[in-house]
């Protein structure tokens, strides 16, 4: 009779730690699912850009959305220029296109806030972040080989599963041809894309577009070049990248863009 108890006591506690383990080999096979088939390009992370040179050619001073900056071409094609509520795209009579919009600080957190029906306070704090482009470093700097597979947190586990697949869905493709950390003195961001690759997905077969984000604490300036029609054989260069990027800055004024030829 001791001896049944004994076996009946030995079930019950297995019985309830595989119940108390069951959540918890859930979120550990998750994890081990997700790094082993992760979500497409959850693997790119940003690197140092190498070319630092700037682009000398004469070119035009733009402010756009509050923020004013120096591109290295002078023939934009008013005619052809579209302006909306919340961007612009400009025309060049080269055929290179270029595609200017802003968001307001914490546009990302404020976003997962909604999201997740919580305050972005709370998104803060989850996942130890206090800005937009805090925010898009964690999460772009994350790849399935770090992902803690074994924690026993669940919060962990789907934090991370949560930051790959958004990862996969905001990094364009253009990023597989180069991933970039940028900045100047008072803005730091991100460069998807290298002006003089090939993407084999493009038809026609043009260089690549390139999609470049500049945070500051007052919001992003978005900036995205298309190269798709551009008559110019040498196409967009680093330098040409970085005469922008580096020259971005707030001004004041209203939402409304102009543009001005530079002297």
């Amino acid at each position: 009779m001791r001896q049944i108890r004994r076996i009946l006591l030995l079930i019950a506690v297995t019985i309830a730690v595989i119940v108390l383990a069951a959540p918890w080999i859930g979120d550990v096979y998750l994890s081990i699912e997700t790094a082993k088939d992760p979500p497409r390009r959850s693997r790119l992370v940003p690197r140092e850009l190498l070319d630092h040179s700037l682009a000398t050619a004469p070119g035009t001073k733009l402010s756009y959305f509050g923020y004013e900056f120096e591109i290295p071409w002078n023939d934009i094609d008013v005619a052809k220029t579209k302006s909306y509520r919340d961007m612009v795209v400009l025309t060049f009579r080269s055929g290179l296109k270029l595609m200017v919009g802003a968001t307001p600080p914490k546009f990302w957190l404020d976003g997962l806030a909604g999201y997740s029906k919580t305050t972005a306070a709370v998104v803060e704090q989850s996942y130890g972040v206090h800005s937009d482009y805090d925010f898009l470093k964690t999460m772009y700097t994350l790849t399935p080989n770090e992902m803690h597979l074994w924690a026993f947190s669940p919060r962990i586990h789907y934090r991370e599963t949560f930051l790959l697949v958004v990862k996969s869905t905001a990094i364009l493709p253009e990023a597989e041809t180069g991933f970039y950390y940028v900045g100047n003195s008072t803005n730091q961001g991100f460069q998807e894309g290298d002006p003089q690759a090939w993407p084999s997905n493009y038809s026609p077969k043009s260089r690549s577009s390139v999609a470049i984000q500049l945070f500051s604490d007052r919001g992003c300036l978005n900036l995205t070049l298309f190269q798709k029609d551009f008559l110019d054989p040498a196409g967009v260069t680093q330098a040409d990248l970085n005469r922008i990027i580096q020259s971005v800055q707030r001004v004041s004024g209203s939402v409304a863009g102009k543009a001005a030829l530079q002297h």
